[in-house]
């Protein structure tokens, strides 16, 4: 097979793919609610799926970045709770005293506790 031949074999594969299979690949499912639910007693985590607690072990500590808490937890693992997700500005106030409670604060400041 002379070299022609072989760019155009290999230029329709990848306009195949191009044309074919990459829209498919950007599809993306459609998203579904999901609450994280926090307490002196651990976290839950719920999706229309079902649900999940967990104790608050999973989280070493916390910092606030722009409109973001960042719950850092082992092996370079994060959970990012948006402010918007608090109803209140006292709901805010108690999240951020469980975050006191269990976690290492900004900076690595030492837990309350």
């Amino acid at each position: 097979m002379g070299k022609p031949v072989w760019f155009a074999v290999c230029g329709v594969e990848l306009i195949g793919w191009l044309v074919v299979l990459m829209p498919h690949a950007s599809a993306r499912t459609a998203q579904s609610e999901h609450t994280l639910s926090f307490s002196a007693d651990g976290v839950t985590a719920a999706n229309r799926h079902g649900s999940q607690r967990f104790e608050w072990s999973p989280w070493r500590a916390w910092q606030r970045i722009g409109d973001l808490y960042l719950l850092r937890g082992a092996r370079g693992t994060f959970t990012f709770v948006p402010q918007r997700a608090f109803g209140s500005a006292d709901d805010e106030g108690e999240f951020r005293t469980l975050l006191a409670d269990h976690l290492r604060g900004p900076a690595g400041s030492p837990r309350a506790r």
